[in-house]
């Protein structure tokens, strides 16, 4: 799935949703269409985490990159880059989730409370890499942290 498509199918609707009246068949098909393509395959709190957690706004080239990284099996962090912290954040929910692990089984096993699991998932805790680590054993999984770029 090429991106681009994507990303003008995106354009032609936001198009047709800013001329079109909010009560309009246009507008609502429009809408419609809109969310059936964005949130055929990416979960609305991953989406939501990514838009808390960037610098700026979602723009239409970011959206078409998560369809098709989300359509192909991909986290979002592979096509929109987020801090170190963020990324740890999204990576520990995504991986407990895909065991099916809820948040009070994981922080039994990494020996942390529900409640810190739940600030670590929401990135509302700084990690150290203790933590990450401790959390990454349990799920039996390993976390890269990228070199930035310094200017």
């Amino acid at each position: 799935m090429d991106y681009k498509l994507v990303e003008k199918k995106l354009a032609e609707l936001n198009y047709i949703i800013s001329i079109s009246e909010p009560d309009s068949d246009a507008f609502q098909d429009a809408s419609q269409k809109m969310d059936e393509i964005l949130f055929e395959n990416i979960n609305i709190r991953e989406f939501s985490f990514i838009g808390k957690h960037i610098d700026g706004e979602i723009t239409l080239e970011m959206e078409a990159k998560m369809i098709v990284a989300a359509a192909e099996g991909k986290p979002l962090t592979a096509v929109v880059p987020l801090s170190a912290n963020d990324e740890a954040a999204y990576k520990i929910r995504r991986a407990r989730i895909a065991q099916n692990i809820s948040q009070v089984e994981l922080a039994q096993k990494a020996g942390m409370t529900q409640s810190q699991i739940a600030k670590v998932e929401n990135a509302q805790m700084n990690l150290t890499l203790d933590v990450v680590q401790r959390i990454m054993s349990v799920l039996g999984d390993t976390f890269l942290i990228k070199p930035i770029e310094i200017a």
